[in-house]
């Protein structure tokens, strides 16, 4: 029996959302398509260099990336597929907006040039991030990392979302 359309994303699709960009890079990371070095004290915040991602966090392919993670989950869902493509869209799209003030100059306009970035990751008390732990040991282990994490987060949300429904407010 085909399981019915939910009238609206559930709360893991949200996590997945706004995490879409560096669940995809993850991935191309692993594949070796997209890059990072692992540079101790590249920012007081991290360690991470990330040279070279122009499928993931380019402008236009951040856009591209926020549509299509839309139009996956429009195609799961009923109710108005438009407003769920643009407010899924809007929300995974939002990801690039948040590293484009912490990043430093490493997210492209367009393809791996025009870099730019307001690099908040320079001051880690003012970015409120804090280093915890060694940096990973490898660009594959930090991508293996990140995509566990994202996958805790949507699993935790799923399991949450039913819970706090169920409750009368």
């Amino acid at each position: 029996m085909a399981r019915p359309k939910q009238a609206r994303p559930p709360l893991w699709v949200w996590f997945i959302a706004v995490q879409w960009m560096d669940v995809v890079w993850s991935v191309l990371v692993l594949l070796g398509i997209e890059k990072l070095r692992i540079v101790p004290g590249f920012t007081q915040a991290n360690s991470l260099d990330f040279y070279y991602m122009p499928y993931t966090h380019s402008l236009p392919g951040s856009v591209l990336l926020s549509l299509v993670f839309g139009v996956i989950v429009a195609l799961f869902t009923s109710g108005n597929r438009v407003t769920t493509i643009l407010l899924v869209a809007a929300a995974s799209f939002s990801h690039w907006v948040l590293d484009l003030v912490v990043h430093v100059h490493d997210l492209p306009l367009y393809d791996n040039a025009a870099k730019i970035g307001f690099g908040l990751w320079r001051h880690v008390v003012l970015s409120f991030y804090a280093n915890f732990g060694p940096p990973p040991s490898s660009p594959e282990a930090m991508a293996a990392i990140a995509l566990a994490f994202y996958l805790v987060l949507a699993l935790l949300a799923a399991w949450v979302e039913p819970i706090a429904t169920s409750r009368p407010i």
